[in-house]
């Protein structure tokens, strides 16, 4: 996952984001619109073994999308058939109205609850982005502000975990975007 943000208009970001999961799982549905109990509107991929998502964009604008934390232990393992999709977490956070809200309800939402770790990230208009991790039994801030994270490159792997991410911030810095089609390319890439 990537993200750009326009230094003259705060307003005016994107987040880009490739999903990274086991082959053995199906492939994703595009992205399509849905509506919320509260009647927000979202677009997301769907996850079809599950039915959950790792990424949504809302009317209002925020967008938020979660990445495995793959090298943390799980510290209850043996409950694992007993673990919720982190998929459908980010599903019920859909209709945040800001990134105060996201992380309000975060909290909430994972108190006591049986996640797999994971990074969450939310971005929302006129706002610096956050993230936060779920170790698997509690939750913490990871940083707010525009210094969150330096370069503006989160990745997760679940195969050779050291050399995948370790190739991509290669790259990334090798191209050393600055414009949103720098960003594009990186990417696509």
């Amino acid at each position: 996952m990537t993200w750009w943000q326009n230094a003259e208009n705060a307003e005016n970001f994107s987040v880009f984001f490739n999903r990274d999961d086991s082959k053995e799982r199906s492939i994703a549905e595009p992205p399509a619109e849905f509506v919320t109990e509260s009647g927000t509107r979202f677009l997301m991929p769907t996850d079809p073994d599950a039915g959950g998502t790792w990424m949504f964009v809302n009317e209002r604008g925020v967008v938020v999308t979660l990445l495995n934390w793959y090298d943390k232990a799980v510290p209850y393992a043996e409950k694992a058939s007993r673990f919720r999709s982190r998929g459908l977490l980010v599903k019920v956070l859909a209709d945040v109205r800001d990134l105060g809200e996201l992380e309000n309800r975060l909290v909430e939402a994972t108190e006591g609850a049986p996640y797999r770790p994971f990074h969450l990230f939310g971005f929302a208009p006129n706002s610096s982005p956050c993230g936060w991790r779920w170790d698997g039994e509690s939750i913490s801030t990871i940083q707010q502000g525009k210094t969150m994270i330096s370069p503006p490159l989160i990745s997760s792997s679940s195969f050779e975990k050291e050399r995948v991410l370790r190739s991509r911030r290669d790259d990334f810095l090798a191209l050393n975007p600055k414009t949103r089609e720098d960003f594009v390319a990186y990417q696509t890439n």
